[in-house]
């Protein structure tokens, strides 16, 4: 429940919780396990900031929050940011268009998988052509 979107949480149906002997939102708990620890809401304010530009598209805000200084932050939150302040321009570009190489890796496994299921084609052409016939590029000849 910790990793769930903020925005998402449900903060006005009650449920019964044998940890709090009553009802309580996702919402309360979630504020009862950051009042535990200051480290731990910290992180959870910074992962939640994360979560949300890169959800909501919002490369000029990401840019911001990972080159203001963060106090009292995690070593490994702390690698995460550096990571993130790395690889800025990538991510930047990744937000701020809607280009993606999904079509390709997509057709890339479906390849793989006929590969796969063919346990090796003898003769390329054929395999080929099964590709083809796979994406409807070929018509299958059909005996009358």
């Amino acid at each position: 429940m910790i990793l769930k979107k903020e925005e998402l949480l449900n903060g006005t149906e009650y449920r019964y919780h044998r940890l709090f002997k009553g009802t309580v939102t996702e919402r309360g708990i979630i504020d009862y396990i950051l009042s535990l620890d200051e480290s731990l809401r910290l992180n959870y304010n910074a992962y939640q900031t994360i979560v949300f530009t890169v959800t909501h598209r919002k490369p000029n805000l990401f840019r911001s929050f990972i080159h203001e200084k963060q106090r009292g932050l995690s070593a490994k939150m702390d690698q995460a940011l550096k990571t993130f302040r790395q690889s800025e321009r990538a991510i930047v570009n990744a937000l701020s268009y809607d280009y993606s190489n999904g079509l390709v890796e997509g057709i890339n496994n479906k390849i793989k998988i006929i590969k796969r299921t063919a346990y090796g084609y003898r003769n390329f052409s054929n395999f080929r052509n099964r590709i083809f016939i796979e994406y409807k590029l070929l018509e299958t000849k059909t005996a009358a």
